[in-house]
């Protein structure tokens, strides 16, 4: 069995773009199907007995799962998951009552099988939890002993703003099915990943209570004590010399004297107040209170206020039984940049039946007879629209000097260039194809995302690459450069642009990536400026072109010379290949960039 500290830790992933390209648009399913027959025994260990009822349900809700979700760019696993084990680092779970599920990591670095497939590398990935009766937040250090576990729930009270964007994500936070149950966002906190969470409870009754005032300083007191008398035994067992004894339990307690008179006056300031609901100014304070401020309120000025809960013993008393008092649905690892884990989260708001699994525990007379179904199918693949090409587009085919040309005119408004492919920004969206007011023809909007040529396109020896790039009005000063790539890796030429402010010009520079250039004579940027690109007009254009003649390097604003580097390239013909643009981050409606009309000449 494995601990959830251990599936949230161990099973994570920061970054986005993580899984191999071999296999990240590909639906890769799972290690093992299980399914809700599968043979299961009662369980013993420590204080738990663990029933064939009770582990049974694992199965039934991994197979709902499984069959509601499957991974596309990483391989799915399955184990069953309970109480931890006890050890000398978690005595403060001896006292919980009973839980159990499954875990469903998505993991994502995998390596080929002799024979075919692929099977995890390691164990990265993200993170999935099912459980009957599974445990919330994470627990309170200070107070939490073998007799009783406090937690607390990392800021649902109040979220900041970029959590509030995650917790919108996909439309999570006002889900129409979601909505009628207990659900939220919970962002990371000290120990755990941050995580959507599911919670179902007849009547979305909450298994847990805020515990008081008068509650958490009895439990404080205990704990102080405790620690002192910890110290002391360390002592006598550390140090043989009596000398050397008498000095350290003196000055412990001395230690100890300046701890309870701290608590002392604590617990004076608040003798009049022991029944109101308790909320600590810091996630994890710590028993050095002669060293902290006010542990309810912290210093002058805080505005955090983070409950203080305990399950609830009426319903703990009850999760022995073969039926779970509630069912917890938690989910993370990754952000939304990151398509494999908006594919899960995807998956679960769209083909998860809440309702099913909700009335199957709590509402059985609904569901009798009836076997679960997912809402839709796990897989789906999605065929671009494409649409018939504009005259231009088709003037330029007809032109054997044309390389290619690409004005979006084949993809559908709102969708995905056709021929590109697109990262997702850190709102989980990838590019996506317009039409301006005042404007003709379509236009690809760079919004902290960035696109990829399907086609890794040789470019000949000698070319001219040109294309349009637009800023709406009020683009922020200092945002994100349009980065325009030209080739791969150290094979490739730089070209990046940003617009000025206020009607002055804005400025080019070109040259190699941050990791140098293998084609490049030189390792440092040149930069002109580009008059007329700014942001006080609803939509600021230029013209840009790159032409690359022999080893030479022309940049043309609106047909305009703006700079000639003659010996740019160690070759005549470097071997360019490939064409990214990109745009590296967004953080308002007005920071974008409009690109059409890409052209490629042989010259």
């Amino acid at each position: 069995m494995r601990k959830i500290l251990q599936a949230c830790l161990l099973l994570c992933i920061v970054s986005t773009g993580s899984a191999q390209s071999d296999y990240k648009d590909q639906y890769l399913g799972w290690i093992k199907m299980v399914k809700p027959n599968d043979p299961v025994k009662p369980v013993r260990y420590d204080n738990r007995v663990f029933t064939a009822g009770q582990l049974s349900l694992s199965n039934l809700l991994s197979s709902w799962v499984q069959a509601s979700y499957t991974p596309k760019g990483g391989l799915g696993g399955v184990h069953k998951i309970s109480n931890e084990k006890l050890s000398p680092y978690n005595p403060y779970t001896k006292s919980l009552h009973p839980y159990y599920g499954a875990s469903l990591p998505t993991y994502l670095f995998l390596k080929k099988k002799p024979g075919g497939g692929w099977t995890p590398e390691n164990n990265l990935g993200l993170f999935l939890l099912v459980e009957a009766n599974g445990l919330l937040g994470d627990h309170v250090d200070l107070i939490s002993s073998p007799e009783q576990y406090y937690f607390y729930i990392p800021r649902k009270n109040g979220y900041e703003e970029p959590d509030k964007q995650q917790s919108s994500f996909l439309g999570f936070d006002k889900h129409p099915v979601f909505s009628k149950y207990i659900h939220f966002y919970q962002p990371a906190g000290i120990r755990y990943q941050a995580q959507y969470v599911v919670l179902l409870s007849r009547n979305n009754e909450l298994p847990y209570v805020q515990i008081t005032k008068g509650e958490f300083m009895e439990q404080l007191e205990k704990a102080i004590k405790k620690d002192y008398a910890a110290r002391q035994e360390k002592i006598t067992k550390d140090y043989g010399d009596e000398s050397q004894k008498k000095y350290f339990r003196d000055y412990e307690k001395a230690a100890y004297d300046k701890r309870m008179n701290a608590y002392d006056r604590q617990k004076e300031k608040y003798k009049n107040r022991l029944q109101e609901k308790a909320a600590i100014y810091t996630e994890q304070p710590g028993i050095h209170l002669e060293n902290q401020p006010d542990i309810f309120e912290g210093e002058a000025g805080n505005q955090r206020s983070i409950p203080v809960y305990k399950y609830d013993p009426v319903k703990t008393a009850l999760t022995n039984s073969d039926r779970p008092q509630w069912i917890r649905i938690s989910w993370g690892g990754s952000r939304m940049n990151d398509p494999v884990f908006k594919h899960m989260h995807a998956s679960l708001l769209n083909n998860l039946d809440i309702d099913y699994i909700y009335n199957y525990f709590f509402d059985p007379e609904k569901v009798k007879g009836k076997a679960y179904q997912p809402l839709h199918s796990p897989v789906t693949e999605e065929k671009p629209v494409v649409q018939e090409v504009s005259g231009n587009s088709r003037k330029a085919q007809a032109d054997p000097s044309v390389l290619f040309y690409e004005d979006f005119s084949n993809t559908v408004t709102g969708k995905s260039p056709v021929n590109w492919a697109s990262d997702l920004n850190s709102q989980g969206q990838a590019v996506q194809v317009e039409t301006v007011s005042g404007q003709t023809g379509n236009w690809a909007v760079l919004k902290g995302n960035k696109i990829n040529l399907r086609n890794k396109l040789q470019l000949p020896g000698n070319f001219l690459f040109s294309l349009e790039v637009a800023v709406p009005q009020n683009f922020t000063w200092g945002a994100k450069r349009l980065v325009i790539k030209l080739g791969t890796d150290k094979s490739s030429l730089l070209v990046n642009m940003k617009p000025g402010f206020d009607g002055n010009p804005g400025f080019l520079l070109t040259g190699p990536d941050q990791y140098g250039s293998d084609i490049l004579t030189t390792s440092r940027e040149t930069e002109v400026p580009v008059p007329g690109f700014s942001n006080n007009k609803p939509f600021n254009k230029f013209l840009l072109q790159i032409r690359k003649n022999g080893r030479s390097l022309e940049l043309l604003i609106n047909q305009q010379q703006a700079l000639l580097i003659k010996d740019a390239f160690i070759a005549a013909d470097p071997g360019i290949r490939g064409i990214e643009i990109s745009h590296s981050r967004s953080d308002s409606e007005t920071e974008k960039y409009y690109i059409s009309n890409i052209k490629i000449e042989k010259k």
